[in-house]
Protein backbone atom coordinates (compact mmCIF):
# COMPACT_ATOMS: atom_id res chain seq x y z
CA UNK A 1 0.00 0.00 0.00
CA UNK A 2 0.99 3.51 -0.77
CA UNK A 3 0.67 6.61 1.23
CA UNK A 4 1.61 9.91 -0.65
CA UNK A 5 2.58 12.82 1.37
CA UNK A 6 3.06 16.44 -0.24
CA UNK A 7 5.28 19.09 1.75
CA UNK A 8 7.32 21.90 0.42
CA UNK A 9 6.53 21.53 -3.11
CA UNK A 10 8.59 17.90 -3.05
CA UNK A 11 6.76 14.49 -3.29
CA UNK A 12 7.37 11.35 -1.21
CA UNK A 13 5.83 7.94 -1.59
CA UNK A 14 6.25 5.75 1.43
CA UNK A 15 6.67 1.63 0.93
CA UNK A 16 7.53 -1.26 3.00
CA UNK A 17 11.06 -0.21 1.03
CA UNK A 18 11.32 3.13 2.38
CA UNK A 19 10.95 6.59 1.48
CA UNK A 20 11.27 6.94 -2.67
CA UNK A 21 11.50 11.29 -3.47
CA UNK A 22 10.83 12.16 -6.70
CA UNK A 23 13.43 15.18 -7.72
CA UNK A 24 11.99 17.19 -11.18
CA UNK A 25 9.11 14.48 -12.56
CA UNK A 26 6.65 12.65 -10.50
CA UNK A 27 5.29 10.25 -13.01
CA UNK A 28 8.55 8.67 -13.75
CA UNK A 29 7.88 4.86 -12.81
CA UNK A 30 8.91 3.29 -9.71
CA UNK A 31 10.63 0.22 -10.87
CA UNK A 32 12.61 3.02 -13.23
CA UNK A 33 13.42 5.03 -10.38
CA UNK A 34 14.70 2.28 -8.47
CA UNK A 35 16.47 1.06 -11.30
CA UNK A 36 18.12 4.28 -11.10
CA UNK A 37 19.33 4.39 -7.68
CA UNK A 38 20.72 0.69 -8.40
CA UNK A 39 22.69 1.63 -11.51
CA UNK A 40 24.26 4.85 -9.47
CA UNK A 41 24.80 2.27 -6.63
CA UNK A 42 26.95 0.28 -8.60
CA UNK A 43 28.37 2.77 -9.98
CA UNK A 44 29.96 4.04 -6.83
CA UNK A 45 30.95 0.67 -5.76
CA UNK A 46 33.22 0.80 -9.15
CA UNK A 47 34.72 3.81 -7.79
CA UNK A 48 35.33 2.59 -4.49
CA UNK A 49 37.29 -0.29 -6.22
CA UNK A 50 39.08 2.06 -8.20
CA UNK A 51 39.92 4.40 -5.69
CA UNK A 52 40.44 1.51 -2.79
CA UNK A 53 44.29 2.09 -3.21
CA UNK A 54 44.77 5.94 -4.38
CA UNK A 55 45.41 8.13 -1.27
CA UNK A 56 45.55 11.42 -3.10
CA UNK A 57 42.69 13.72 -2.74
CA UNK A 58 42.94 15.35 -5.76
CA UNK A 59 43.24 12.35 -7.70
CA UNK A 60 39.76 11.12 -5.56
CA UNK A 61 37.94 13.84 -6.33
CA UNK A 62 38.59 13.77 -10.32
CA UNK A 63 37.72 10.03 -10.11
CA UNK A 64 35.25 10.61 -8.34
CA UNK A 65 33.08 13.11 -10.94
CA UNK A 66 34.17 11.08 -13.80
CA UNK A 67 32.43 7.93 -11.95
CA UNK A 68 28.85 9.96 -11.10
CA UNK A 69 29.38 11.39 -14.65
CA UNK A 70 28.08 7.96 -15.46
CA UNK A 71 24.86 8.69 -14.21
CA UNK A 72 24.13 11.08 -17.50
CA UNK A 73 23.49 7.34 -19.80
CA UNK A 74 20.66 6.93 -18.02
CA UNK A 75 17.90 7.92 -19.94
CA UNK A 76 19.33 8.04 -23.23
CA UNK A 77 17.93 5.56 -24.56
CA UNK A 78 14.24 7.11 -23.58
CA UNK A 79 15.42 10.84 -24.90
CA UNK A 80 17.01 9.62 -28.32
CA UNK A 81 13.67 9.18 -29.74
CA UNK A 82 12.77 13.06 -29.50
CA UNK A 83 16.05 14.15 -30.35
CA UNK A 84 16.62 11.99 -33.42
CA UNK A 85 13.42 13.02 -34.60
CA UNK A 86 14.40 16.93 -34.14
CA UNK A 87 17.63 16.65 -36.00
CA UNK A 88 15.36 15.59 -39.10
CA UNK A 89 12.52 17.83 -39.16
CA UNK A 90 13.23 21.13 -41.51
CA UNK A 91 13.52 23.87 -40.49
CA UNK A 92 9.92 26.20 -41.10
CA UNK A 93 9.39 29.96 -41.86
CA UNK A 94 8.76 30.00 -38.33
CA UNK A 95 11.68 28.16 -37.19
CA UNK A 96 14.03 30.87 -38.87
CA UNK A 97 12.24 33.76 -37.71
CA UNK A 98 12.65 32.55 -34.18
CA UNK A 99 16.82 32.30 -34.62
CA UNK A 100 16.49 35.94 -35.82
CA UNK A 101 15.70 36.50 -32.16
CA UNK A 102 18.63 34.63 -30.70
CA UNK A 103 16.92 31.20 -29.89
CA UNK A 104 18.87 27.83 -30.57
CA UNK A 105 18.71 25.80 -33.64
CA UNK A 106 17.04 22.75 -31.95
CA UNK A 107 14.67 24.79 -29.52
CA UNK A 108 13.07 26.64 -32.49
CA UNK A 109 12.97 23.15 -34.34
CA UNK A 110 11.57 21.59 -31.74
CA UNK A 111 8.81 24.66 -31.22
CA UNK A 112 7.38 23.81 -34.94
CA UNK A 113 6.06 20.19 -33.59
CA UNK A 114 2.93 19.10 -33.28
CA UNK A 115 1.07 19.03 -29.60
CA UNK A 116 1.51 15.09 -29.35
CA UNK A 117 5.18 14.50 -30.40
CA UNK A 118 5.45 18.20 -28.38
CA UNK A 119 4.06 16.15 -24.92
CA UNK A 120 6.21 13.11 -25.63
CA UNK A 121 9.21 14.92 -26.24
CA UNK A 122 9.22 17.11 -22.80
CA UNK A 123 7.84 13.81 -21.04
CA UNK A 124 10.74 11.61 -22.24
CA UNK A 125 12.97 14.27 -21.50
CA UNK A 126 11.60 14.83 -17.88
CA UNK A 127 11.83 10.93 -17.35
CA UNK A 128 15.75 10.90 -18.23
CA UNK A 129 16.94 13.93 -15.67
CA UNK A 130 14.51 12.39 -13.13
CA UNK A 131 16.44 8.72 -14.24
CA UNK A 132 20.23 11.00 -13.69
CA UNK A 133 19.24 12.62 -10.34
CA UNK A 134 18.00 9.37 -8.54
CA UNK A 135 21.02 7.97 -9.90
CA UNK A 136 23.08 10.23 -8.02
CA UNK A 137 21.38 10.01 -5.37
CA UNK A 138 22.03 5.88 -5.28
CA UNK A 139 25.55 7.23 -5.67
CA UNK A 140 25.91 8.50 -2.24
CA UNK A 141 25.07 12.67 -3.09
CA UNK A 142 23.06 13.82 -0.48
CA UNK A 143 19.59 14.85 -1.68
CA UNK A 144 20.66 18.37 -0.47
CA UNK A 145 23.46 18.53 -2.32
CA UNK A 146 21.16 17.47 -5.69
CA UNK A 147 18.79 20.05 -5.13
CA UNK A 148 21.32 22.60 -5.03
CA UNK A 149 22.48 20.73 -8.39
CA UNK A 150 19.11 21.48 -9.36
CA UNK A 151 18.99 25.27 -8.89
CA UNK A 152 22.46 25.33 -10.85
CA UNK A 153 21.43 23.65 -13.53
CA UNK A 154 18.52 25.63 -14.09
CA UNK A 155 20.61 28.93 -14.71
CA UNK A 156 22.78 27.24 -17.10
CA UNK A 157 20.32 26.79 -19.72
CA UNK A 158 16.78 28.87 -20.20
CA UNK A 159 15.43 25.83 -21.65
CA UNK A 160 16.53 23.25 -19.10
CA UNK A 161 14.84 25.78 -16.54
CA UNK A 162 11.43 25.46 -18.36
CA UNK A 163 11.93 21.93 -18.47
CA UNK A 164 12.62 21.98 -14.67
CA UNK A 165 10.39 24.71 -13.18
CA UNK A 166 7.29 24.70 -15.73
CA UNK A 167 7.00 21.23 -18.04
CA UNK A 168 7.92 18.51 -15.86
CA UNK A 169 4.82 19.47 -13.39
CA UNK A 170 2.20 17.19 -14.66
CA UNK A 171 -0.20 20.05 -14.11
CA UNK A 172 1.19 22.43 -16.16
CA UNK A 173 -0.45 23.68 -19.63
CA UNK A 174 2.76 21.95 -21.42
CA UNK A 175 2.11 23.21 -24.84
CA UNK A 176 0.20 26.62 -25.17
CA UNK A 177 2.80 28.96 -24.80
CA UNK A 178 5.25 26.93 -26.77
CA UNK A 179 2.71 26.98 -29.76
CA UNK A 180 1.87 30.85 -29.56
CA UNK A 181 5.75 30.93 -30.10
CA UNK A 182 6.16 28.55 -32.63
CA UNK A 183 3.51 28.71 -34.78
CA UNK A 184 2.67 32.15 -34.34
CA UNK A 185 6.26 33.69 -35.15
CA UNK A 186 5.52 35.20 -38.30
CA UNK A 187 2.56 36.96 -36.29
CA UNK A 188 3.89 38.50 -33.17
CA UNK A 189 6.98 39.45 -35.09
CA UNK A 190 6.29 41.37 -38.21
CA UNK A 191 6.99 44.80 -37.23
CA UNK A 192 10.56 43.92 -35.74
CA UNK A 193 12.10 42.33 -39.46
CA UNK A 194 14.90 45.19 -39.20
CA UNK A 195 16.14 44.50 -35.85
CA UNK A 196 15.85 41.03 -36.52
CA UNK A 197 17.86 40.99 -39.92
CA UNK A 198 20.87 43.04 -38.41
CA UNK A 199 20.91 40.65 -35.24
CA UNK A 200 21.12 37.83 -38.32
CA UNK A 201 23.80 39.39 -39.69
CA UNK A 202 25.96 40.24 -36.68
CA UNK A 203 25.13 36.58 -35.53
CA UNK A 204 26.79 35.30 -38.56
CA UNK A 205 29.71 38.10 -39.00
CA UNK A 206 30.77 38.64 -35.08
CA UNK A 207 30.63 34.40 -35.35
CA UNK A 208 33.59 34.10 -37.82
CA UNK A 209 35.47 36.64 -36.13
CA UNK A 210 35.03 35.09 -33.13
CA UNK A 211 36.29 32.22 -34.54
CA UNK A 212 39.20 33.32 -36.31
CA UNK A 213 40.65 34.98 -32.39
CA UNK A 214 39.58 31.67 -30.95
CA UNK A 215 41.79 29.06 -33.36
CA UNK A 216 44.33 31.97 -33.59
CA UNK A 217 45.04 31.81 -29.62
CA UNK A 218 44.67 28.23 -29.64
CA UNK A 219 47.72 27.90 -32.43
CA UNK A 220 49.79 30.32 -30.85
CA UNK A 221 49.41 28.67 -27.44
CA UNK A 222 50.22 24.83 -29.14
CA UNK A 223 53.43 26.11 -30.84
CA UNK A 224 54.42 28.04 -27.47
CA UNK A 225 53.87 24.76 -25.38
CA UNK A 226 54.80 22.19 -28.12
CA UNK A 227 58.42 21.27 -26.48
CA UNK A 228 58.04 22.37 -22.64
CA UNK A 229 59.23 19.67 -20.48
CA UNK A 230 55.92 19.13 -17.93
CA UNK A 231 58.93 17.34 -15.46
CA UNK A 232 60.85 20.66 -15.05
CA UNK A 233 58.91 23.21 -12.82
CA UNK A 234 60.76 26.60 -14.63
CA UNK A 235 59.46 26.00 -17.98
CA UNK A 236 55.99 24.75 -16.80
CA UNK A 237 55.70 28.05 -14.87
CA UNK A 238 57.25 30.14 -17.48
CA UNK A 239 54.81 28.20 -20.46
CA UNK A 240 51.96 29.31 -18.07
CA UNK A 241 52.67 32.93 -17.91
CA UNK A 242 53.07 32.88 -21.94
CA UNK A 243 49.44 30.92 -22.31
CA UNK A 244 47.88 33.46 -20.14
CA UNK A 245 49.19 36.01 -21.92
CA UNK A 246 48.24 35.19 -25.00
CA UNK A 247 44.59 34.10 -23.98
CA UNK A 248 43.30 36.85 -21.60
CA UNK A 249 43.53 39.23 -24.46
CA UNK A 250 41.90 37.08 -26.78
CA UNK A 251 39.19 36.34 -24.81
CA UNK A 252 38.98 40.07 -23.83
CA UNK A 253 38.56 41.19 -27.49
CA UNK A 254 36.02 38.17 -28.30
CA UNK A 255 33.88 38.90 -25.10
CA UNK A 256 33.68 42.79 -26.69
CA UNK A 257 32.76 41.53 -29.84
CA UNK A 258 30.06 39.53 -28.06
CA UNK A 259 29.28 42.54 -26.42
CA UNK A 260 27.98 43.96 -29.66
CA UNK A 261 25.69 40.91 -30.56
CA UNK A 262 24.53 41.73 -27.38
CA UNK A 263 23.34 45.13 -28.21
CA UNK A 264 22.04 44.40 -31.31
CA UNK A 265 20.01 41.22 -29.78
CA UNK A 266 18.47 43.74 -26.93
CA UNK A 267 17.08 45.60 -29.75
CA UNK A 268 15.34 42.80 -31.23
CA UNK A 269 13.85 41.76 -27.70
CA UNK A 270 12.48 45.21 -27.23
CA UNK A 271 11.26 45.30 -30.15
CA UNK A 272 9.31 41.83 -30.41
CA UNK A 273 8.36 41.82 -26.57
CA UNK A 274 5.18 43.58 -26.33
CA UNK A 275 4.08 42.59 -29.66
CA UNK A 276 4.62 38.97 -27.83
CA UNK A 277 2.88 39.68 -24.85
CA UNK A 278 0.17 41.30 -26.63
CA UNK A 279 -0.32 38.31 -28.93
CA UNK A 280 0.44 35.74 -26.72
CA UNK A 281 0.07 36.70 -23.05
CA UNK A 282 2.50 37.77 -19.97
CA UNK A 283 3.44 34.39 -19.60
CA UNK A 284 4.27 33.49 -22.87
CA UNK A 285 6.63 36.58 -22.90
CA UNK A 286 8.78 35.23 -19.90
CA UNK A 287 8.87 31.70 -21.14
CA UNK A 288 10.13 33.01 -24.55
CA UNK A 289 12.46 35.58 -21.97
CA UNK A 290 14.18 32.85 -20.16
CA UNK A 291 14.55 30.52 -23.08
CA UNK A 292 16.45 33.14 -24.84
CA UNK A 293 18.58 34.56 -22.34
CA UNK A 294 19.49 32.53 -19.37
CA UNK A 295 22.73 30.88 -20.88
CA UNK A 296 22.28 32.79 -23.98
CA UNK A 297 26.79 33.40 -24.17
CA UNK A 298 27.35 29.06 -23.20
CA UNK A 299 24.63 28.48 -25.68
CA UNK A 300 26.76 30.71 -28.30
CA UNK A 301 30.14 29.78 -27.83
CA UNK A 302 31.33 26.01 -28.00
CA UNK A 303 32.16 24.19 -25.62
CA UNK A 304 36.44 25.03 -25.46
CA UNK A 305 35.78 28.54 -25.76
CA UNK A 306 33.85 28.48 -22.93
CA UNK A 307 35.65 26.80 -20.47
CA UNK A 308 38.59 29.24 -20.93
CA UNK A 309 36.48 32.05 -20.29
CA UNK A 310 35.80 30.37 -17.00
CA UNK A 311 39.23 29.14 -16.68
CA UNK A 312 40.97 32.71 -16.90
CA UNK A 313 38.75 34.66 -15.10
CA UNK A 314 37.46 36.92 -18.01
CA UNK A 315 34.72 38.64 -17.70
CA UNK A 316 31.19 39.33 -20.20
CA UNK A 317 30.39 42.51 -21.68
CA UNK A 318 28.38 44.24 -19.44
CA UNK A 319 26.13 44.93 -22.67
CA UNK A 320 25.14 40.89 -22.53
CA UNK A 321 25.44 41.15 -18.54
CA UNK A 322 22.63 43.40 -18.39
CA UNK A 323 20.22 41.31 -20.34
CA UNK A 324 19.66 38.93 -17.68
CA UNK A 325 22.01 38.03 -14.55
CA UNK A 326 22.37 33.93 -15.35
CA UNK A 327 23.05 35.07 -19.74
CA UNK A 328 26.74 33.18 -18.84
CA UNK A 329 27.54 30.07 -16.82
CA UNK A 330 29.95 30.85 -13.83
CA UNK A 331 30.93 27.54 -12.94
CA UNK A 332 30.52 23.97 -14.13
CA UNK A 333 27.72 22.15 -13.59
CA UNK A 334 27.85 18.40 -14.18
CA UNK A 335 24.56 16.78 -15.52
CA UNK A 336 23.42 18.61 -18.38
CA UNK A 337 25.29 17.36 -21.07
CA UNK A 338 23.10 16.77 -24.52
CA UNK A 339 21.16 18.44 -27.28
CA UNK A 340 17.87 19.54 -24.67
CA UNK A 341 20.84 22.34 -23.12
CA UNK A 342 22.93 23.18 -26.01
CA UNK A 343 22.66 24.21 -29.61
CA UNK A 344 22.02 20.88 -30.69
CA UNK A 345 23.74 19.14 -33.78
CA UNK A 346 23.81 21.85 -36.04
CA UNK A 347 26.20 24.49 -36.15
CA UNK A 348 24.40 27.46 -34.07
CA UNK A 349 25.74 29.74 -37.01
CA UNK A 350 24.64 26.98 -39.92
CA UNK A 351 21.17 29.15 -40.32
CA UNK A 352 21.38 32.66 -39.40
CA UNK A 353 22.26 33.89 -42.94
CA UNK A 354 18.16 32.63 -44.04
CA UNK A 355 16.71 35.18 -45.72
CA UNK A 356 13.79 36.44 -43.74
CA UNK A 357 11.39 37.50 -46.11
Amino acid sequence: MLLFLFTFGQIFIFTNAGVLEHFVYKDLPLDKLKEAREFGKKAYLAFRNATDKIDDVDIRNEMYEDFILNCTELGKDVAHHIIDKIKTIPLTKNSRLLLSMGMQPFVAKFLSMNQSDMSDGIDRMCKKYESQLQCQLGFGESRPAIYKRIEDMKNTNGNLKLLIEKDCNSGSNKYEAYRCIGEDAQIWSQDCKESMTAYNESRFRIGKKVAKLHIEAVEHVLNITSNVDLDKEDQLMSSKEYVQAIFRPALREIAELEGEKCSILEKVLKCVRPSLRKHCGAETEEVFNVSVLVGYLDNERNHDLADQFLGFEVEPSSNCTRLNEHIVVYRTVPLCTDTWCAAGPEDSHGYISQNLK
